[in-house]
């Protein structure tokens, strides 16, 4: 993992102590072959994406971008824990990804279209449900603050 900022050293951060689900992805794109870029961006259009940006011999890096909402009290910890799924979707691809031709061509076989460019995964998508939940239970489970 490789934030590109403060946001995104801390969601990492946040998004491991926060859900069981999200440390364990963290541990699990560590140990795979393929080393994450992580960015967090206003302008972005998309809640998150993933793009290709490179192969190596052994490793293939990809880059997540993820958008920086205007109000603190809403990390955008599980769009990154649905990101960080796709990344492990791709280190666990059995043909390896080696261009943005061969990422297209992965998410054709596993994933589907959600617009006009982008594509989505079942396993992406009950990911971040999975964190969103436990991010909840998290929240539940604080005592509440007086004034």
């Amino acid at each position: 993992m490789r934030p590109l900022d403060g946001y995104s050293t801390q969601l990492l951060a946040d998004g491991a102590r926060r859900s069981a689900t999200f440390a364990d992805l963290i541990a699990h794109v560590e140990h795979s072959r393929v080393i994450v870029y992580i960015s967090a961006e206003q302008t972005l259009v998309l809640s998150g994406s993933l793009a290709f940006m490179a192969d190596a011999e052994w490793v293939t890096y990809l880059r997540v971008h993820i958008r920086r909402p205007p109000w603190p009290e809403q990390p955008p910890i599980a769009t990154l824990a649905h990101e960080l799924r796709h990344a492990l979707e791709v280190a666990a691809a059995p043909e390896r990804v080696t261009d943005g031709r061969a990422l297209k061509a992965l998410y054709a076989k596993i994933g589907f279209r959600v617009g006009i460019d982008a594509v989505d995964s079942d396993a992406a998508r009950a990911t971040e449900v999975r964190v969103r939940r436990e991010l909840a239970d998290e929240l539940a489970r604080q005592p509440p603050s007086h004034p």
